[in-house]
Order: structure tokens, then sequence, then C-alpha cells
């Protein structure tokens, strides 16, 4: 049981060159055990490990929220995309209206 995030450890299969990679890094649960045992091996208390290991996924996870531009980046796609299909079907619509009313 991981006891810092109250979840079972995750278990690390194989060797390096099985996950692919080699350089690959571990799941971001395991560096979180592994920070925690670490602090533990330190002399850390356990509630300061267990806060520290938490605080350390929280930087961790912030690093892959959309910010304020990439969400207006990704609007700007939608929307030529969007008008891109739109014309792509009219001109479709018009393609059959054709054949079908000549």
């Amino acid at each position: 049981m991981d006891r810092a995030c109250g979840q079972p450890r995750p278990v690390a299969s194989g060797s390096a060159s099985v996950r692919g990679g080699g350089g690959a890094p571990p799941p971001m649960k395991t560096l979180i055990v592994e920070l925690y045992d670490a602090l533990k091996k330190a002399g850390v208390n356990d509630e300061l490990a267990r806060a520290a290991a938490r605080a350390v996924v929280g930087v961790e996870e912030k690093g892959m929220l959309a910010t304020k531009g990439d969400l207006a980046e990704l609007k700007g796609d939608l929307i030529k995309w969007n008008v891109g299909a739109m014309a792509v079907l009219t001109g479709i619509f018009a393609a059959i209206a054709r054949l079908v009313h000549p």
C-alpha cells in the first residue's frame, strides 16, 4: 500500500529495455513513493514526508495543465477546422443538389 497517497504501490515490471526506451522515467506514482521512502530514510517524520510527496504531485501535475495561451490557440484551431469543414460540406451539398435537380 502506498503510504503517501493511500493507494496500492505500483509494481515495476521488467527491465528498462522491456519497458521501452531505456531512459523513460518511472510512472508518477512510483516517483512519489520513491521520494516518500527517501525522505523517511533521511529521518523526516511520517507526516512531513507525506506532505512533501503530495506537494511534488501538485507541482508535477501543474506542468500538464493547459495555460490560457494553450486554450486560445486551441480555440483558434477549432474555429479554423469548423469553418473549413462547413465550407466543404456546403460544397458537397451544392454538388448533390445539382445532381438531384439539374
